[in-house]
This record gives C-alpha cells, sequence and structure tokens, in this order.
C-alpha cells in the first residue's frame, strides 16, 4: 500500500488538501522519520513488512505534525525568538531553517517517536567505529 493511500484510508488523516500537496508533505514527513531511523538501517521508502504499519503510522503523525505547525513552507522559516534579562540578551533563529539541520527544521514529534520506538527502530545506544 503507498503511503498516500494509507494516509488517506488507515490513518485518516486531517489534511483536506489536494494529493499532490499531501504527496509533498508526506515526503518532507519521510525525510524526517528516515533521519530518525538512519542507524537502524531502514528507510520509510524499503521498511521491511514487519515495520511498515508503524513506520506508515509514524510518518502520518508527523505529517499532521508538520501540517499543524503551518505546513512544509514553514518548516523553512526562522521559528527563534530572544529574550532579555539585565545585561544579559539571548537570541535564536537567526534565519533558515530552525532546529536540526538534518531534519529540515521540524523536529520528530512525540506520537511518531512513540510508533518508532514501539517498532525498536530508535537506536539508543553508542556508535563504536
Amino acid at each position: 500500500m503507498e503511503l498516500t493511500d494509507f494516509y488517506r484510508t488507515v490513518w485518516r488523516g486531517g489534511f483536506d488538501g489536494e494529493d499532490n500537496e499531501l504527496e509533498t508533505l508526506l515526503s518532507r514527513a519521510a525525510d524526517v522519520v528516515n533521519n530518525a531511523i538512519y542507524l537502524s538501517g531502514e528507510e520509510v521508502e524499503s521498511i521491511s513488512e514487519g515495520y511498515k504499519t508503524k513506520v506508515f503510522k509514524a510518518v502520518c503523525a508527523q505529517a499532521d505534525y508538520i501540517d499543524s505547525c503551518g505546513g512544509v513552507e514553514a518548516m523553512n522559516e526562522s521559528t527563534g525568538g530572544s529574550v532579555s534579562l539585565g545585561k544579559f540578551s539571548y537570541s535564536s533563529g537567526t534565519g533558515g531553517a530552525s532546529g536540526s539541520a538534518d531534519n529540515m527544521g521540524c523536529s520528530l514529534c512525540r506520537q511518531a517517536e512513540g510508533y518508532l520506538m514501539a517498532a525498536g527502530l530508535l537506536y539508543k545506544g553508542v556508535n563504536v567505529f
């Protein structure tokens, strides 16, 4: 089952735009999920059958999260802020993508993280090279 079909028929997400917009949204969500599961050796596009449902749900949850945060366009906008306290001043988000560069300005949402953790795809160990 294709990811777009999964989103529409199984997940039944809240996105109500055109199919090409949904495909773009799911593609960006899959990129974020792929970055999260990189060390497992799996990828959304070639995920083994045993993980497929949980990974597809993670991608759909991430897509809904991206949509609720302003959509694909908002992934490239600065969301940084600034704070001042006396002489101390701090600012972040000077332009470009916010958050991790690997995730194109969007972090993995908790719901997607939950699906991936349940599948055992989030590596929490130490790599030795």
